[in-house]
């Protein structure tokens, strides 16, 4: 009976052990923590990811999202496509877009979608993001697009007063060519084009001549298809600024 007593006590004690052991490695498992990246701000689609932007937060392992991220340094850069509020977590899924859909599905008829190639230091493209408005301002005077103006409004009388009403923005210096086409002193300013989408490509390679590795963008804008061929012109040699107006 001793000995019975014994062997009960033994399968006890290593039914406690197996059974504590168990709950600690369950335990282990379930409260075990893991760093992963959330957003420090609220954040909107559109925009680039900055190292102000994120930040670190501590989760259980067992409370983890999907593709959750871990590393800041492969973010930064990056373009959200997804709405995001503070201290959500930063996942691979905010940056991918809809397979399915194209940058051209918001075009309408007569529109065509024009991508400009930003490689010089512009410092606006930091505020800009998708869905904004900008203006492009040629930093050259182009005196054919200026006299062609008077010339077509010259052949009566009707058409000066017209070019020179007020309510067409237009005095000595100032020509509405159409309605989102302005010229100022001879200079060129192309009003109102909606960013449809900004890609951010980084320059790796260092040039040993101007030491510079500055980044490029590529704006995409709608405009009209009479429009595209004069952005074309005044943005092929970086002799332009972008500026945002207050609509």
């Amino acid at each position: 009976m001793n000995f019975s007593y014994k062997k009960y006590l033994w399968l006890a004690v290593i039914g406690a052990l197996i059974i504590g052991a168990g709950t600690y490695l369950f335990l282990s498992n379930y409260l075990d923590r893991q760093e992963i990246i959330v957003a420090a701000k609220d954040l909107s689609a559109g925009d680039f990811i900055s190292d102000a932007d994120i930040c670190i937060r501590t989760y259980l392992k067992s409370a983890l999202p999907k593709n959750y991220l871990t590393k800041k340094s492969d973010l930064i850069g990056k373009v959200v496509m997804i709405d995001r509020k503070k201290d959500d977590p930063i996942t691979n899924d905010i940056f991918e877009e809809n397979p399915n859909q194209s940058i051209t599905d918001s075009l309408k008829k007569g529109e065509v979608l024009l991508a400009l190639n930003v490689s010089y230091p512009e410092p606006i493209l930091d505020e800009l993001k998708k869905g904004s408005t900008i203006s492009i301002v040629s930093t050259e005077m182009d005196k054919d697009l200026a006299n062609s103006f008077y010339y077509n409004n010259s052949a009566t009388d009707e058409g000066l007063k017209d070019s020179n009403a007020e309510n067409n923005y237009l005095n000595s210096d100032v020509l509405q060519v159409s309605e989102k086409i302005v010229v100022v002193s001879s200079q060129i300013v192309i009003r109102n084009l909606e960013i449809v989408e900004i890609k951010k490509i980084a320059n790796k390679e260092k040039n040993v001549i101007s030491n510079n590795s500055k980044d490029t963008y590529y704006i995409y804008i709608k405009c009209s298809i009479k429009e595209a061929p004069l952005i074309s012109r005044i943005t092929k040699e970086d002799k332009y600024k972008i500026i945002v107006e207050k609509n």
